[in-house]
């Protein structure tokens, strides 16, 4: 394996000039850790005046008063700053250009005479811009800030050689030793980053590290390199690094957002740090199209374009705003219009392959695969060679059964940028990996595993997907064109490069549309039947819909499948969905989009699920499944949740979200009076002391901040708070439950427990409440209360698998055979991933000869645990003692290759007991090995 980390990360020692580019050789890989880097005391320029050093703190009031208190050349420069902070670009132009007449030194004029062309140009003086630049270079040569500035201008409008050519100079800087300081380092990195010569540009952030690992822009700039390559460890260090320096700091937070949506399934956080750019500067254009891109995953185009436009409207020639605009255009299916948009953007930027990618890559967000490859190949025709393109198109190639002429395009883009994360785990993958992986043709899919498993999952797998492939192509009146391609990968890395290029991500199966991706069974800690079967719905809603289905429609339609397949297969967050009707917090039919990317954690991701499926049983419920496949009919051409509502159910979207209302409150009436506290909806500190300086006296928002605290560490604070919040509300059962969950996370058990029996005491009660109390009971060896609050629990809620988990080790610790076997029997109803609960049923029933509950017992435990001998073992127990004899025998087929090394004596076993269960002819297989093989 090539070691990617230091091929990125690893710099130069030194620059030679050599036809206009730096010949690297290896650095020390000790920068990696930061472990005994000096950090110097180096300023990153000279002349930093206090107004300067305040500005660069975010100490930005301190910074203000300061630069107004003089008239001098740098107090004008922060100036600038400040008016573009404020949005008003003229006015920090003409401080920018005074700047610029006014100073005195030379580094400082040329800081300033950039500024001022950037923002001349932003203006839309763009010709006036560039010939500014350009006189001021041709009067200063040594003005690496305007050489900058001018390179990325002349890049921007497509003449990338002229940019070249204007930014290689910097390396003759370099070697003559006149780039010296911290500030001039990160120019030079960012030179060599718009030229593309990336491990150059990596050597020099490096240097200026050494430095001065407080010059917080330089730190910026580096991590927005990293980013760019998908290096988010080294990223995310460098940022939080930035931060500490400057919390306030737009570029920084930005960039933190950026990461949160390469890293994350939602993007909760990523909004937070953006509304922390919005008080500083309300008119970042980096920020507003950040925002628009979240604002595109949410489903909200009309939403986007808004916070494009108003990057627009300051900025006229902005063409990230316009590849916003474009990519709605897009996906609203608006071609004309989206072809104008590009016409605009290519008229200013006639090489940007960008519109087209990242496009690409919206477009797939919702399922639009082959689209994917369309776009990607127009981008490719306007850059040929262009990086983005060649890596984006061989991924969405392998995603569509074209799998060949990917690697092809992988293999390009990873010669064209070997730094790129994601070009060289997908090339290790089909280099060293994939050789490893065979396919087997069935008659309507194809099944690829490891070799090693092959056996095993060829006899698990395919009656699976075949019944699959037989039950929704009845259900959905639908007939998939080509073969399915279900992949199973045992390593989870290697899931993660197949699936996104990058080894690290949640998902269990991945549904591309004619391929389906999955976790093996191997991993024997999920269902993975389940994960199967739900994947396998997808084939049918993505292709039925033509591709445009919304993120709600397709996951709660697939969870509706499982969930009517085996009840086992449900989730329960139920009281999570009465506290979001509580307070108000049930979003209309047309936002559920939005609860899948603006959760704060996965469980608010998994919530989405649950709510997406309850509206899908609603659909069924109410209008009948024919609805269903009427709005999957609907999709291609209306687009829109509200419009298919109204054309597929003929309603409107506020009647079925009344409806779907009161379908929940039905559902829902044993949780009407209980308390419920949405610890997981709690809003980070800084927020709720934002609220909290407004409304000083709310005990519940008190609470909220506690609870907070506690979990960041913060335990004085927290501890103040709860007291306060205690003192203004008493008998307010919520301040009282967080005061409880407080003193659990503190250890102080008997406190929690006092506080949970006050709430009680005001007559108040709850599921979670009552399994509160009854762990505490526990843990204070308390077992008769214990036993009251959690029957007490599963009244309230019966699917609650936590009172069930309590009861259960209470059961166990009292030797209570009754409700032990009463809890295992719930817990196994409840969870379908835990092959301990399994086992343990399968044991109980066995003891009981109950075949038939015994043999769903075993059929759970394989659907975890495949590859578990024993699982396998209990399924042919129980299959010849229900006298199923075929059953019996696949089990021992599955058996006699978990353990090739006792294969023989497997081979017996299954042998001797088929016979003695007087299935001889089954029973012949095993004793003669080739027949088996």
């Amino acid at each position: 394996m090539r070691d990617f980390r230091n091929l990125l990360l690893g710099g130069v020692v030194a620059l030679t000039w050599a036809t206009g580019v730096f010949c690297p050789t290896p650095a020390s890989a000790e920068w990696l850790s930061r472990i005994g880097i000096p950090t110097g005391d180096a300023a990153a320029g000279a002349s930093a005046t206090p107004a300067e050093v305040a500005f660069q703190k975010g100490e930005l009031e301190r910074a203000k008063r300061l630069a107004f208190e003089r008239d001098d050349a740098s107090s004008m420069l922060v100036r600038a700053h400040l008016a573009e902070y404020d949005g008003d670009l003229e006015l920090a132009q003409r401080f920018a250009a005074n700047a610029e007449v006014s100073a005195r030194d030379a580094e400082l004029r040329a800081r300033a005479a950039a500024l001022a062309g950037r923002l001349q140009s932003e203006l839309g003086e763009f010709e006036a811009a560039e010939n500014y630049l350009r006189t001021f270079l041709a009067a200063h040569t040594d003005a690496l800030p305007v050489r900058l500035e001018l390179g990325r201008m002349l890049a921007k409008r497509g003449a990338q050689a002229e940019a070249n050519a204007v930014l290689k100079p910097f390396s003759r800087a370099f070697n003559s030793g006149r780039i010296t300081t911290a500030r001039q380092l990160a120019w030079l990195g960012e030179a060599m980053w718009e030229m593309g010569s990336f491990d150059d540009a990596n050597y020099a952030f490096q240097k200026m590290y050494e430095l001065d690992a407080r010059y917080v822009d330089g730190l910026v700039s580096l991590a927005e390199l990293l980013l760019s390559k998908y290096n988010q460890v080294d990223a995310l260090a460098t940022l939080e690094e930035a931060l500490k320096i400057n919390p306030k700091h737009p570029g920084a937070l930005v960039a933190m957002a950026e990461l949160e949506i390469q890293t994350s399934n939602y993007f909760d956080d990523a909004r937070d740090y953006l509304a922390r750019v919005e008080k500083v500067w309300r008119t970042s254009p980096k920020m507003l199209v950040t925002r628009a891109k979240l604002q595109i995953y949410d489903s909200d185009c009309a939403g986007a374009v808004k916070s494009a436009n108003a990057v627009l409207a300051d900025r006229p020639r902005a063409v990230e705003a316009m590849i916003i605009k474009a990519a709605c255009h897009y996906l609203n299916d608006e071609r004309p219009a989206f072809e104008a948009v590009v016409e605009q953007a290519l008229a200013i930027q006639p090489d940007l392959a960008r519109i087209f990618t990242e496009t690409a890559t919206y477009a797939q967000m919702v399922h639009r695969y082959s689209e994917v490859i369309a776009l990607n190949e127009r981008a490719l025709k306007l850059r040929p060679g262009y990086p983005p393109a060649l890596l984006d198109l061989g991924i969405g190639l392998s995603r569509v059964r074209r799998e060949s002429e990917g690697v092809e395009y992988l293999r390009k883009a990873f010669e064209a940028d070997p730094y790129n994360i994601r070009a060289y785990n997908m090339v290790e993958l089909y280099d060293k990996t994939m050789s490893e992986y065979e396919f087997q043709t069935y008659d309507t899919f194809r099944l690829r595993t490891r070799r090693d498993q092959s056996d095993v999952l060829n006899l698990v797998v395919p009656s699976l997907v075949g019944e699959a492939i037989e039950t929704f192509g009845a259900k959905y009146n639908y007939k998939v064109p080509e073969k399915v391609d279900v992949e199973v990968f045992p390593e989870p890395a290697t899931f993660g490069v197949r699936s996104v290029g990058l080894p690290q991500i949640s998902p269990t199966g991945l549904c591309f549309g004619q391929v389906v991706i999955s976790r093996s069974p191997s991993d024997g800690n999920f269902n993975w039947r389940q994960v199967i079967w739900h994947e396998m719905a997808h084939v049918y809603h993505i292709q039925k819909a033509g591709y445009r289905v919304p993120r709600w429609f397709t996951e709660g339609l697939a969870e509706y499948e499982t969930n009517v397949k085996d009840p086992a297969w449900a989730r329960h967050r139920d009281g999570e969905i009465v506290t979001m009707m509580r307070e108000n917090d049930l979003p209309s039919v047309v936002d559920l989009d939005k609860r899948f990317t603006q959760a704060r954690s996965f469980k608010g991701i998994l919530r989405a699920y649950h709510l997406s499926s309850l509206a899908i049983h609603y659909i069924v419920e109410t209008h009948g499944f024919a609805a269903i496949n009427r709005m999957l009919e609907t999709f291609p051409d209306a687009l829109k949740t509200g419009l298919v509502i109204e054309k597929a159910l003929e309603t409107d979207v506020a009647s079925f979200d009344a409806g779907f209302k009161k379908w929940l409150e039905a559902r829902y009436l044993n949780f009407r009076q209980q308390v419920l506290v949405s610890v997981d909806g709690i809003e980070p500190i800084r927020v709720l002391q934002e609220k909290l300086s407004k409304r000083p006296n709310d005990p519940v928002l008190r609470a909220q901040l506690s609870y907070a605290q506690i979990a960041n560490g913060e335990t004085e604070r927290a501890k103040q708070n709860i007291k306060h919040a205690l003192n203004s509300a008493p008998k307010n059962s919520t301040v009282r439950y967080l005061a409880a969950l407080i003193e659990f996370r503190q250890g102080h058990t008997r406190d929690a427990y006092a506080h949970g029996m006050a709430i009680l005491d005001e007559f108040e009660d709850g599921y979670e409440l009552r399994v509160l109390l009854g762990y505490a009971a526990m843990m204070l060896e308390m077992p008769v209360d214990a036993r009251v609050h959690l029957d007490a629990a599963t009244q309230l809620y019966e699917d609650g698998t936590e009172a069930w988990a309590n009861l259960l080790k209470l059961a166990e610790s009292q030797k209570d055979a009754a409700l032990q076997e009463r809890a295992e029997l719930r817990l196994f109803e409840l969870n379908q991933n835990d092959p301990q609960i399994a086992r343990k049923r399968f044991e109980r029933m066995m003891a009981k000869k109950d075949w038939a509950q015994a043999a769903v017992a075993a059929e759970r435990w394989v659907a975890i645990e495949a590859f578990e001998p024993r699982a396998q073992r209990a399924l042919a127990r129980v299959s010849l003692a229900q006298k199923n004899a075929p059953r019996a025998a696949q089990a021992y087929q599955v058996l006699v290759r978990l353990v090739p090394g006792e294969a023989a004596a497997m081979r017996k076993e299954a042998a001797n007991a088929l016979k003695s269960a007087g299935f001889a002819a089954e029973a012949k297989p095993f004793e003669q090995v080739d027949e088996l093989k």
